[in-house]
């Protein structure tokens, strides 16, 4: 073991970087420790393991399988620590078990990835004499906080930063802006942009689908991060969402009228850099108000090939 760890680089940031049999011999190490050692690329959700024959492994299904979820993980600690590069740690429930889970940030031949370390939890180590079912409370309360805006419920720009922009092969992301909102702050206050952004966030919501998120990016902007979904049912979705909001009314002031500007972009590519296109096509969108601009890209874009 000590002969590894020699072999393990650490830069002044404290990163570690280590080759592919560095990292498979360390995980076999660990592996008397924990339940499961895993790498774990969440750019593109998958997870790589030892093999029988002391290979890493690629699994044949995403990294969120393990928790028998079929979708990303809301608080998914290896996109955080991919984000962060540093060590992170958090608890995963499955039916009725409790897991306590490592992450890592590691370069395997100068490539990132978080590897995860897991134990199940069982009442001796640490539940004691607090209940399993106030356990998940706390932590869910907790992770709602984390990553939802105060104001309309939704995911806040935490979220986005932490769990989404890293993520590549994401199908499309829309980048929407209210227009004339400074008025309505000006004109009736603050509380009533409060309503005002509520009201928007759940038109906005009620047009997408589950699968899809959607994020206060910022004062009176919204992002929508679109995974698996046809170019056809984008654009009938950001012109549903523009039509719900335009048909806003507010009890209050029932003569305000509501407004979006939306640039999108339909890739797949990286959550980041689509985001950067949507933002061009939301300032030519604000020029027209109430109007929707996308664009769709040439060519299937991969990990690792830039589209800019």
């Amino acid at each position: 073991m000590s002969e590894i760890m020699r072999g393990i680089n650490r830069d002044s940031d404290g990163i570690c970087s280590m080759t592919g049999r560095e990292a498979v011999t360390l995980m076999q190490y660990l592996q008397i420790a924990f339940d499961t050692v895993r790498l774990v690329d969440a750019t593109v959700n998958y997870q790589y393991t030892v093999g029988e024959n002391g290979e890493l492994v690629k699994a044949p299904y995403r990294c969120y399988a393990v928790w028998q979820r079929n979708t990303r993980c809301e608080n998914c600690i290896s996109a955080k620590c991919l984000f962060s590069k540093t060590k992170l740690a958090k608890f995963e429930f499955v039916d009725d078990d409790i897991y306590h889970v490592l992450a890592m940030y590691v370069e395997v031949d100068g490539h990132p990835y978080s590897m995860e370390m897991v134990s199940k939890v069982t009442d001796e180590t640490l539940l004691g004499g607090y209940g399993r079912e106030e356990l998940v409370e706390s932590i869910s309360n907790h992770n709602r906080k984390l990553y939802q805006d105060p104001v309309t419920d939704i995911h806040n720009r935490r979220y986005y930063e932490e769990q989404l922009s890293g993520l590549w092969n994401t199908h499309a992301v829309a980048l929407l802006d209210v227009d004339n909102f400074k008025s309505i702050n000006d004109r009736y206050g603050h509380p009533a942009g409060d309503i005002a952004l509520r009201l928007i966030s759940e038109a906005i919501c009620s047009c997408v689908r589950k699968s899809d998120a959607v994020i206060r990016y910022g004062g009176d902007e919204f992002v929508v991060v679109f995974q698996e979904i046809p170019e056809e049912m984008l654009d009938k979705k950001l012109e549903d969402i523009r039509a719900a909001v335009h048909e806003l009314v507010m009890d209050e002031h029932p003569e305000i009228r509501f407004s979006v500007s939306i640039g999108a972009v339909y890739g797949p590519g990286k959550t980041a850099e689509l985001l950067q296109v949507a933002d061009g096509l939301m300032y030519q969108a604000k020029g027209e108000k109430n109007f929707v601009i996308t664009k769709s890209l040439a060519q299937r874009n991969e990990k690792g090939d830039s589209f800019l």
